[in-house]
């Protein structure tokens, strides 16, 4: 019995001194790291603080040396618990891979060490606004530095695996971005510069590489460091706003992977493009101030004089010297898939047709605003070319441009006139006796010329921007508006402010469709296809005749024959439909060809029967946006699967009066069976009329949103006497669109639905009249959608609409009993 308590007792003896020692070793491990953060210590000496493991001192061996002291690795550590081994030898680096020189330096070490501890497990090192500063830190081009690995049997103090640490050459994106790499940033805290220096020598060697002298004074402030070519494996390599002076080009060289390099918003002089890798895609040297882009620096870093060497990017892309002091583009550029040119703010005076005739091929954007260039460029050859902006420079007459461009920015020039915009393509067909089929029709969807000195438009340009939509002329001298431009269909913005017009009034020429319409009243339309009509429904000038106008509908119908099958006559602003593509259409075997048709954006406020018949083979029929009061008689007879009639004049009334209703003989008509698609949204709905549901059984989509529906009980007559609201029917409706509507009551809506509709996904009542919410919704299980926000009743809290559909059916079931649940699950089952 003795013997086992004094057993007891020298055990926990034991378990005291040993918790005694860990104390003693956690607390000068806190001391160390608590000198380490204010530069004290950084040698590992151990003063004052080290606690188990040999008085503090650093046991950690290099990985350089690792082979040939295994054994004394393995032996050493004291009371330390292990050996540990350091890879690299990193200045500032401590034994528990603290950075010491970038601490000691910078507010934004723990963002650093993040960073770094990112990058060796994603090889992504984001060092962006890390309130870093030149000599940038050792680990930063040495990310096993200070990476603790336990040699131990127990591994379970290990930091990381040794042999999943990525290094720096594996690293393919580095960002230095928002550091202040000058001097002066050094200059401003000499102070924590000098104890970081100190710190430095004690451990084995500064930070900076490259970037200092000989002696360690700094000599190349503003440089970016060239140790970084040992990121080999780089990919993506990014120093905005870092003010440096100078790069060095040559290491960029070395860096065979590169694709994308963004030195934007520094300093830099001199850009010797040559010395950059042939593989780059991406150049952002926007916001310096650059004035050569094959030059020498003066200091050696560039390069040095000669023959301009030649420039071999041949997977370049995309290419920002916006913002820079250039004159010129180099003359031995070799690029061969360049497609974005940025050149905004320089000096530049022209672009060299040699340089033009090397990128016509690929450049899709180019922009040179605010250069002062005086001669126009000839971009007529550039294909490819979609987006110009030439803003704020000093033309006087337009460039030329390829009719397939879609964006052109002219804006602050002294331009006079636009002729000459397409080269004489514009005017091909005005000589006597041309075919007015064969005029330019460009595919240019905006042009700004505000700020110019135009006063005369030259209206065959005019003529042939038939896809137009936005045509600024504000700030001009522009006396009197063309006719021509009322009769351009897709023209939708013009804005005419500041002009000296004459015979317009202000408010007439700030409305651009009322402009549009007084245009057209003032002169006939322009010759060829492509043109709205006259407001007396003609639509050409006294030189046409009744063959051009067959041949223009010809054309048109030919168009739908190929491809989709679409007649496409949307956005005309018809008011009727033009007779002559009707006869087209009832040439044999030529109607029954179109599968879909497409009249919407007109004005048209009836379709004819004779439509239909010459089209009997229509599965679509777009006709929103009109002003349809009635439908045709003879629409139960075309085989539709879709049908959209949003945004026209239809009521109830002549709905139900319609094939789209069994009164209307649609039960069991060709409509009836295949249509799956109906959109009757934004007309004049007062209530559902009840023919619809027993006549569209195979019906998927519905819409009739933004109507003027109030209830959907069965309480109303119609003029025949007939019952209205929602009745049973629709067996495959899968989506129900009953929003922006009065509804206050949805009478047996949830039970019809629950019962007639096992298909149904989607439901949305929102934005209605309704006072409450009857809970029987929640037993529509197979919804996936739920919109009942926007009403105004008040037992259900909006935060409740807000969540899932789930949760809004889960909540509106638990607010009925047993009871209440029976009986609506029985009203579903009648």
């Amino acid at each position: 019995m003795r013997s086992r308590i004094a057993w007891n007792a020298a055990a926990l003896a034991l378990l005291l001194i040993v918790g005694a020692a860990d104390a003693r070793i956690e607390s000068g491990r806190a001391a160390r790291d608590e000198r380490t953060l204010h530069g004290d210590d950084l040698d590992g000496d151990g003063e004052g603080g080290g606690g188990g493991g040999g008085g503090g001192r650093n046991t950690a061996l290099t990985f350089e040396d690792a082979e040939e002291d295994d054994r004394r690795s393995r032996s050493t550590g004291g009371g330390g618990g292990g050996a540990v081994l350091t890879f690299g030898v990193g200045g500032g680096v401590t034994d528990d891979g603290a950075l010491a020189v970038a601490v000691a330096r910078k507010p934004g070490k723990s963002r650093l060490q993040h960073a770094l501890k990112v990058a060796r497990s994603s090889g992504r090192l984001n060092l962006s606004d890390c309130g870093l500063s030149a000599p940038l830190p050792d680990g930063v081009f040495d990310l096993r530095a200070g990476v603790a690995v336990d040699l131990s049997m127990d591994r379970g103090g290990a930091d990381v695996n040794p042999w999943e640490v990525r290094g720096e050459e594996s690293l393919t994106v580095v960002d230095f971005s928002d550091n202040d790499l000058s001097s002066k940033s050094v200059e401003s805290s000499s102070s924590s510069a000098a104890a970081a220096a100190a710190a430095s020598s004690k451990v084995g060697g500064g930070g900076g590489g490259g970037s200092r002298g000989e002696n360690g004074d700094d000599k190349n402030d503003g440089v970016l460091d060239d140790r970084i070519e040992r990121y080999r494996s780089v990919k993506t390599l990014r120093a905005r706003r870092c003010r440096l002076r100078s790069i060095p080009w040559e290491t960029l060289g070395t860096l065979e992977n590169l694709t994308l390099l963004d030195l934007g918003g520094n300093g830099i002089r001199y850009a010797p493009l040559q010395f950059l890798p042939i593989g780059l895609r991406e150049l952002d040297l926007s916001g310096n101030r650059i004035v050569s882009l094959e030059g020498w620096d003066d200091d050696g870093s560039g390069g040095g004089e000669g023959a301009s060497p030649e420039i071999v990017l041949p997977g370049l892309t995309r290419l920002d010297v916006t913002d820079n002091r250039l004159t010129e583009f180099p003359s031995g550029f070799r690029l061969g898939c360049l497609q974005t040119v940025r050149f905004g703010g320089n000096n530049i005076r022209s672009l060299p047709p040699e340089f033009v005739a090397k990128i016509c091929r690929s450049v899709t954007t180019l922009e040179g605003p605010g250069n002062g260039m005086t001669i126009p460029p000839d971009l007529s050859t550039c294909a490819e070319l979609r987006v110009v902006d030439l803003c704020d420079n000093k033309f006087k007459t337009p460039p030329r441009v390829h009719e397939a461009l879609v964006r052109l920015g002219l804006d602050d020039n002294d331009l006079r006139t636009i002729g000459g915009l397409f080269g004489d393509d514009a005017a091909a067909g005005e000589a006597e006796g041309e075919d007015v089929e064969r005029r330019l029709r460009s595919d240019l969807q905006e042009l700004r010329l505000r700020r110019n000195s135009l006063s005369d438009l030259d209206e065959p340009t005019l003529r042939s921007l038939t896809l137009v939509s936005l045509l600024d002329l504000g700030e001009n001298d522009i006396p009197s508006v063309p006719c021509v431009l009322g009769y351009l269909p897709m023209l939708r913005r013009m804005p005419l402010d500041r002009n000296p017009l004459r015979g317009t009034r202000l408010s007439l020429a700030e409305d651009t469709e009322a402009l549009k319409r007084s245009l057209r009243k003032r002169g006939p339309p322009p010759p060829g296809h492509g043109y709205l009509e006259s407001d007396d429904g003609t639509s050409g000038d006294a030189r046409r005749n009744a063959a051009t106008d067959r041949s223009v509908a010809r054309g048109a119908v030919n168009e739908s024959l190929v491809g989709t099958h679409t007649l496409d006559l949307s956005n005309k602003e018809y008011a009727a439909l033009p007779g002559d593509v009707l006869a087209e259409l009832r040439t044999p075997g030529t109607g029954e060809r179109i599968r879909a048709l497409r009249i919407s954006h007109n004005g048209l406020r009836v379709l004819d029967d004779e439509w239909l018949a010459a089209l009997p083979n229509l599965t679509r029929i777009d006709a929103g946006h009109n002003k349809l009061e009635a439908l045709p008689t003879n629409l139960g007879g075309t085989p539709l699967s879709r049908l959209e009639l949003n945004r026209n004049w239809l009521i109830s009334e002549a709905v139900g009066k319609s094939a789209l209703c069994a009164g209307g003989g649609a039960s069991s008509s060709a409509l009836g069976t295949r249509l799956v698609h109906l959109d009757l949204s934004s007309n004049g709905l007062e209530y559902v009329p009840s023919g619809i549901f027993e006549a569209l059984p195979r019906l998927s989509h519905l819409s009739l949103s933004h109507n003027r529906l109030e209830t959907l009980a069965v309480s109303q007559e119609d003029d025949d006497g007939t019952p209205t609201g929602w009745r049973p029917g629709f067996p495959n409706l899968e989506h129900l669109n009953l929003s922006d509507n009065r509804i206050s009551d949805l009478g047996d809506l949830p039970a019809i639905l629950g019962g007639c509709c096992p298909k149904l996904r989607s439901l949305n009542l929102r934005n209605n009249a309704l006072t409450s919410i009857p809970p029987e919704l929640g037993l529509l299980e197979n919804l996936n959608s739920l919109d009942l926000r926007g009403n105004p009743q008040r037992k259900v809290r909006p935060a409740v609409l807000e969540r899932s559909c789930g949760a809004v059916l889960s909540y509106l079931r638990s607010r009925m009993d047993g009871e209440v649940a029976g009986r609506a699950r029985g009203r579903m089952e009648e």
